[in-house]
C-alpha cells in the first residue's frame, strides 16, 4: 500500500499512553442463552509490558550483551545477560515488564473478584521464569494484608481454603477447559492474559461474548481512565 514504515499497534498505542493498568476481560452472560461457562469468569490482564513493545534485530554470529544504566549517577551500570550467538542466523529481543502498577492491578482485582464473588487465581510461568515472581509476591502480599479475610466473610472462601492460589500457566490452559461451571477470576501477564482470555472466548462460544475494557490512569494518577473496545480491540 505504499506506507513508508510499520507502525505499531493502536491499542498498545493507548495502553501506553493512558498508563494501562489492566484489559478487564469478562465472560458476558444472557438470560435463556447456554453458553460455555454458567457463572461468570472474570479475566485481569496487565496492560503493559512483555513481547508486545520489545526491541529486536535479525544478526548473525556474534555476542549480544544487555546492560542496565541507572538514572541514579551513584548507581554502577551492570550486565543483565551476556550470551554467545553461534547460529548464523539470530532473532534478539529484548523486552522489560514494568511492575510499578501491580498494586494497583491487584486492588481492581481482588475487588471485582469479591464483588462478583469468584475465586481469584494468580497465573504465572514463575517455576521457570523466575522473573515474574514479583508479580506472583506483590498480589500475595496486596491479598493477604487487605482482602484473605474479606472474602472469607463474603462466604467465596473459606477459613481452611482461604490461601490465594497460584497456577502455572500451563495449568490455566487445562483448567479453562475443565471448570466450565465458571465462577473464578484470573490474572496474568500481558502476553499469558491475552492467550488465555483467547481460550475463555473458544469456550465461552465466541470473542463476541467477552468483554474488554482498558483501565489505566491520568498521569497524576488522582483518576481512573477506562476504555471499552471489543473483544480484541481496533
Amino acid at each position: 500500500m505504499g506506507l513508508s514504515q510499520h507502525l505499531c499497534s493502536p491499542n498498545g498505542a493507548m495502553r501506553r499512553g493512558w498508563n494501562g493498568i489492566t484489559i478487564s476481560r469478562d465472560t458476558i452472560h444472557i438470560k435463556g442463552i447456554e453458553l460455555g461457562y454458567a457463572n461468570p469468569v472474570l479475566f485481569e490482564r496487565h496492560a503493559v509490558g512483555g513481547e508486545y513493545g520489545a526491541g529486536w534485530h535479525s544478526v548473525g554470529k556474534g555476542t549480544l550483551l544487555t546492560t542496565y544504566i541507572p538514572d541514579d549517577d551513584n548507581e554502577r551500570p551492570f550486565v543483565v545477560d551476556k550470551r554467545d550467538l553461534t547460529d548464523d542466523n539470530n532473532v534478539c529481543v529484548v523486552y522489560h515488564n514494568p511492575y510499578d502498577n501491580v498494586v494497583d492491578l491487584a486492588h481492581l482485582f481482588f475487588k471485582r473478584c469479591l464483588d462478583a464473588k469468584v475465586v481469584p487465581y494468580i497465573v504465572t510461568k514463575k517455576t521457570v521464569f523466575k522473573w515474574q515472581e514479583g508479580f506472583w509476591a506483590t498480589m500475595k502480599k496486596i491479598f493477604d494484608e487487605e482482602y484473605k479475610e474479606e472474602f472469607v466473610k463474603a462466604g467465596v472462601m473459606s477459613e481452611e481454603k482461604s490461601e490465594l492460589q497460584h497456577l502455572i500457566s500451563d495449568a490455566a490452559t487445562m483448567q479453562l477447559i475443565r471448570w466450565t461451571g465458571g465462577g473464578f477470576g484470573m490474572a496474568a501477564h500481558n502476553y499469558d492474559g491475552d492467550m488465555l482470555t483467547d481460550q475463555i472466548a473458544q469456550v465461552h462460544r465466541s470473542p463476541g461474548f467477552i468483554t474488554s475494557n482498558l483501565v489505566g490512569k491520568t498521569d497524576c494518577g488522582t483518576k481512573i481512565i477506562k476504555e471499552f473496545e471489543a473483544s480484541h480491540g481496533t
